[in-house]
């Protein structure tokens, strides 16, 4: 949280829009939802992923390797699935804003 600020500056700055991640999310506990709450409530015009990105090892792993998560771990895992899930979000979004009267 401490670079949201510069972080929404910069995006309205661009004249685009912008939409907050939670990455790193960890397995317990309600740190991830606070966050999102603390993010709805300071920052309205940006939305905040359904998809989350989990504290997971294949994330790291893959990193080191030079690898995308999804070359990295199988259909299966957790980590491929979240990065997926992300995508196809991203991709939603994207689409509405294409279509979207101008």
């Amino acid at each position: 949280l401490w670079a949201m600020q510069t972080t929404v500056e910069a995006v309205e700055d661009a004249g685009t829009k912008g939409v907050f991640i939670l990455n790193q999310v960890p397995p317990r506990g309600v740190e991830a939802d606070e966050t999102e709450e603390v993010l709805r409530a300071k920052v309205p015009q940006f939305p905040v992923a359904k998809a989350r990105l989990g504290l997971r090892k294949p994330f790291s792993s893959a990193l080191n390797a030079g690898l995308a998560i999804t070359e990295f771990a199988g259909p299966k895992e957790k980590a491929s699935q979240e990065a997926v899930a992300l995508f196809n979000e991203i991709k939603g979004l994207l689409k509405c804003l294409r279509n979207a009267p101008h």
